[in-house]
């Protein structure tokens, strides 16, 4: 008897043991363990583009930036929409776009490394959440209020963050 499949069709669905006990004809287990232990391996992009991005700002700091204030902070907006929905998006979507929200991270942190700037990410990850909210606003939807609320408070955070943020002034020696 072998295996069932329990559900569908796809041979990568969860199978279990016929009563008979026989021993498994395939090798199903062996391949789910091989696909979900790369995905689980492809989840840890998500964080890596993240730490290159901070080690680029790191690396730029002492060059003067080349986006500076709204232009720099619009930059850091579009990069942490991109990024927060390839994230969301997970599995499905989210790794065909992940290649492009790379690219809009490393971009951003290397043309306008600025902390200031670059606390745009939190108001693209808003927008995005405003985004599934707005997606989600129709009866028998996800309650969109949480996303609305997040949403508008990373946005109001980041904005005031920005507007707010003077830079240190460094002391010129003998002055």
């Amino acid at each position: 008897m072998g295996l069932k499949p329990r559900g569908g069709s796809s041979p990568l669905q969860r199978t279990h043991r016929a009563k008979s006990g026989a021993a498994p004809r395939r090798h199903d287990d062996f391949a789910r363990f091989a696909l979900y232990g790369k995905l689980s391996e492809v989840i840890l992009l998500f964080p890596l583009v993240l730490i290159a991005a901070c080690y680029l700002m790191w690396r730029e700091r002492r060059w003067p930036p080349r986006l500076r204030g709204p232009v720099g902070f619009a930059v850091w907006t579009a990069a942490g929409a991109l990024f927060f929905f390839s994230l969301l998006t997970g599995f499905s979507i989210g790794l065909l776009i992940l290649p492009a929200a790379a690219g809009a991270v490393i971009f951003a942190a290397s043309r306008a490394p600025g902390p200031r700037e670059a606390t745009g990410f939190f108001a693209g990850v808003g927008a995005t959440c405003l985004l599934i909210a707005y997606i989600n606003r129709e009866p028998g939807g996800l309650d969109s209020r949480p996303w609305s609320i997040v949403g508008l408070g990373l946005i109001t955070a980041a904005l005031l963050t920005f507007a707010l943020w003077r830079p240190a002034r460094k002391e010129l020696p003998g002055v």
